[in-house]
């Protein structure tokens, strides 16, 4: 077996979310359930974290724990050389060439606005998150795999209880009250105003629009006319591209919407997976796609993603 293939094998155990398969409709009346699904190949795991790449939503806790570090030899022949084994990355069904982002946008933007209100009460949300650790220490470089399954609880007050759970077992975080707390607006300008504000600082680069994602998905839930405002607040990204239809680490089908920044120092693709039925937030992809720097990965690599659950509603 040739080192590409041996990277393929490893690679596969190495998505804590390879396996994950939610039955939507079950989920939504069964979040536990789906928050439940073991892992496969992370029993006993054991590691110590000491720095992520990606930053894990602003102002929340830090989330705790390690995955076990795989290394593959570099291709080439560089004996000397390893890199830590990154998922593999999601396959895209390319999309036609006369089909651009804020179109394909707009289009699902319009049919869930349509959409009616859910029914239930939403009281939380559950959500996987896989990102690299990396240590430099003595110039040498390491890099990690760390898989932490979140759930938040949302208080009546606005606090939160965050639940971490990882291989080495769970913590419990409380934050108080944000302004993700408050419902977001619906109306695109109000809305996009909303968001900025409650992010703290421009959201035009899709770095920093992915990071106000992740804190606006996890601490409320959206309604049609939220959803909507927000696809065509992203439709409005500069240099976002429609990279087609994906199936997420969760088995959904998603349309997925990518573009480039070197906002954190190295050219990175940030990638949106939106549920094109409902337009939910389905997931987030951070891949390196130029250089590595100094991070012990091959180019290109997944670094980071990030699996949103549906709701959890009151019982």
């Amino acid at each position: 077996m040739g080192v590409s293939e041996d990277g393929r094998a490893l690679s596969a155990g190495a998505d804590p979310a390879d396996g994950l398969v939610v039955d939507e409709e079950r989920a939504r009346a069964d979040p536990e359930t789906v928050a439940a699904c073991e892992v496969p190949g992370t029993a006993g795991r054991r590691g110590r974290r000491v720095g992520v790449v990606p930053a894990v939503a602003a102002g929340m806790a830090a989330t705790a724990g390690v995955a076990a570090l795989v290394l593959l030899p570099e291709a080439g022949g560089d004996a000397g050389r390893a890199h830590a084994v990154t998922p593999p990355p999601l396959r895209y069904v390319s999309a036609a060439a006369d089909r651009s982002a804020s179109e394909v946008l707009g289009e699902i933007a319009d049919r869930a606005a349509a959409l009616p209100e859910p029914t239930g009460k939403a009281v939380g949300t559950r959500y996987r998150v896989w990102s690299l650790s990396t240590q430099v220490a003595s110039g040498s470089v390491t890099s990690e795999v760390v898989a932490t399954d979140v759930r938040n609880e949302w208080h009546p007050d606005g606090s939160l209880t965050q639940i971490q759970e990882t291989p080495e077992g769970a913590e419990t975080f409380t934050d108080a009250p944000s302004a993700y707390a408050q419902p977001a607006p619906a109306g695109d300008e109000a809305f996009a105003a909303w968001l900025e504000a409650a992010h703290g600082r421009p959201t035009g680069d899709i770095m920093a629009l992915q990071a106000a994602a992740h804190d606006l998905v996890t601490q409320q839930a959206l309604g049609p006319d939220q959803r909507a405002a927000f696809l065509r607040m992203l439709a409005g990204t500069e240099g976002l591209e429609y990279d087609g239809e994906v199936t997420d680490r969760a088995g959904r089908d998603g349309q997925a919407f990518s573009a480039v920044s070197s906002s954190s120092g190295l050219p990175t693709r940030y990638t949106f997976i939106i549920d094109p039925a409902t337009g939910d937030v389905l997931g987030q992809e951070d891949t390196l796609t130029e250089s590595a720097g100094e991070l012990d990965v091959p180019i290109p690599s997944v670094i980071g993603y990030e699996v949103y659950l549906p709701p959890v509603l009151e019982s």
